[in-house]
C-alpha cells in the first residue's frame, strides 16, 4: 500500500470528518470520495467463512431488532466479509457492528439475522 503525504490542513479536516476509535484516514477518503468501502487492503472480516460457504453473499442484508429500545439496524455484507453501516462505517466483525452502534458490548452472532429471520450463529460450521 503506498503511502501519502498530506498538508496539515488536509489531516485536520480527516479528523473533522472521522468517527474516534472506528475510522482511519483512508475510510473517511473512501467515504468522502463514495468508494467502496469493503476494499481495504486485502484484509477479511469474520464473516468471510459463510462468504465462502455461499451461507452468505455479498450485498445481503443483516437486522438486528432492539425490541425493547425499538430500533431495527440494518447492515450489509461486504465482499471481504464486513459489515457495512447504514453511515459507511465497516465493522469487521458482527460484534463490532453492534459496539458501534450501542456503544455496549454484544455478541454479534447472536444479535444480527438474515431476512429469513436466521440468526448469523446458525449458520457457522460446525465440528
Amino acid at each position: 500500500m503506498p503511502t501519502i503525504r498530506v498538508s496539515d490542513e488536509v489531516f485536520n479536516v480527516l479528523k473533522r470528518l472521522a468517527e474516534p476509535l472506528v475510522d482511519t484516514p483512508d475510510s473517511v477518503m473512501r467515504r468522502v470520495l463514495g468508494l467502496d468501502a469493503a476494499v481495504v487492503s486485502g484484509k477479511t472480516g469474520n464473516l468471510y467463512p459463510l462468504l465462502q460457504s455461499g451461507a452468505l453473499a455479498a450485498g445481503d442484508q443483516l437486522v438486528w431488532h432492539r425490541k425493547r429500545l425499538g430500533e431495527r439496524h440494518v447492515t450489509t455484507v461486504t465482499a471481504n466479509g464486513s459489515l457495512e453501516l447504514a453511515d459507511g462505517r465497516i465493522a469487521s466483525s458482527p460484534s463490532g457492528a453492534c459496539t458501534m452502534l450501542s456503544g455496549k458490548s454484544y455478541d454479534g452472532w447472536e444479535m444480527w439475522q438474515r431476512a429469513d429471520n436466521v440468526f448469523i450463529s446458525a449458520l457457522r460450521p460446525r465440528p
